[in-house]
């Protein structure tokens, strides 16, 4: 998606943001591009730096005490990334960050945006919305984990809104907390 694509949908979703507060934004902003494999954050690393993609697909993943790769998020257009551990509770990140496909962000400073939000409430209005649905979406997923089997957990995946074709088997089965063998067979006994 384009960076005026990214624009007239973003006005769509905040209609409230007027031309000078979407320029106020864009100037605390730098452009960045990923490609497929290429980390935005690292594990243990204290980012203050966020993101707000306007192309590509990223994933947020650790390594578990076993050394398997745990799959925790997927983020796409429109969607805001960053180390919340270290945005929200001054901690190093606990996953990694990296492009599944090459990605396009618009990368900012937490502080910048901090300064923002102190001098434009309607900038702070987006950023409460947004990470009321990380919050909201952060939840409901460990709740799946708690109260659902993956056959569900897959089922409400296929339901949303995220791009799962472009989206390796893998990343998916381990998002659902499976084996990819297991994922293959439940996909199976779906169809079946």
């Amino acid at each position: 998606m384009s960076l005026e694509k990214s624009i007239t949908e973003f006005k769509t979703q905040y209609p409230f943001l007027t031309e000078e507060d979407i320029s106020s934004f864009l100037d605390i902003c730098k452009l960045q591009a990923l490609q497929s494999g290429q980390q935005f954050m690292d594990l243990h690393e204290k980012s203050w730096k966020m993101a707000f993609m306007l192309d590509g697909l990223l994933r947020g993943y650790y390594i578990n005490p076993d050394g398997i790769d745990m799959t925790i998020m997927f983020r796409t257009e429109l969607e805001v990334v960053a180390s919340w551990e270290t945005i929200l509770l001054n901690k190093p990140s606990n996953h990694i960050i990296e492009a599944i496909d090459p990605s396009q962000l618009l990368v900012f400073s937490h502080k910048d945006l901090k300064n923002l939000m102190d001098q434009n409430p309607k900038i702070e209005k987006v950023y409460n919305a947004m990470l009321h649905q990380l919050l909201a979406d952060s939840l409901e997923h460990i709740q799946s984990y708690i109260n659902e089997k993956p056959e569900n957990r897959y089922k409400k995946l296929l339901e949303s809104d995220r791009p799962i074709h472009r989206i390796p088997q893998k990343y998916i089965a381990s998002f659902l907390g499976i084996t990819p063998e297991s994922f293959s067979r439940l996909k199976k006994r779906m169809l079946d």
